[in-house]
């Protein structure tokens, strides 16, 4: 029973191998919040673009009486709030944008250059983007695609 209790002596290594120091991994951290950051920056900038652009070149004038009747008319329709309209010169199409104030740009020639149905489909289409809250859904998948 004495023999039993008594355990091999194991022959001591000759050399030991030291473990690396384990520290923070801090690379791929600063890679990836710089790329958010940009696309951030990027993101902002072309908002901010958009938004100066519209107050320096676009014209707070309303559009023309017609033209003016059909948004009213699409917005009841869509159940939209309070829309801003813009006539905006040089513009080749009607844009909206805006989360928290939507917004409506028309370039000037708009009546000139569309015949009165294709002012009415192109504006629906237009607004049905603001019934969507397509411009919010955007702004999330922007700031999403710039966190991954």
């Amino acid at each position: 029973p004495a023999a039993a209790s008594t355990a091999p002596d194991l022959p001591e290594p000759s050399h030991a191998i030291a473990a690396p120091e384990a520290g923070p991994v801090w690379g791929p951290g600063w890679v990836w919040l710089t790329g958010t950051l940009l696309l951030f920056s990027r993101t902002l900038a072309a908002r901010l673009r958009l938004a100066w652009k519209c107050r320096t070149t676009a014209s707070t004038a309303a559009p023309d009486a017609e033209t003016q009747a059909h948004i009213d008319d699409l917005r009841t329709q869509l159940g939209l709030g309070p829309i801003r309209t813009r006539v905006w010169p040089g513009l080749q199409g009607p844009i909206v944008f805006g989360v928290l104030r939507p917004t409506l740009v028309i370039p000037a020639e708009f009546r000139s250059r569309f015949t009165a149905e294709q002012r009415r489909a192109v504006l629906a289409h237009e607004l049905s983007h603001l019934a969507a809250s397509d411009p919010a859904w955007l702004a999330i998948a922007q700031g999403i695609t710039a966190v991954l």
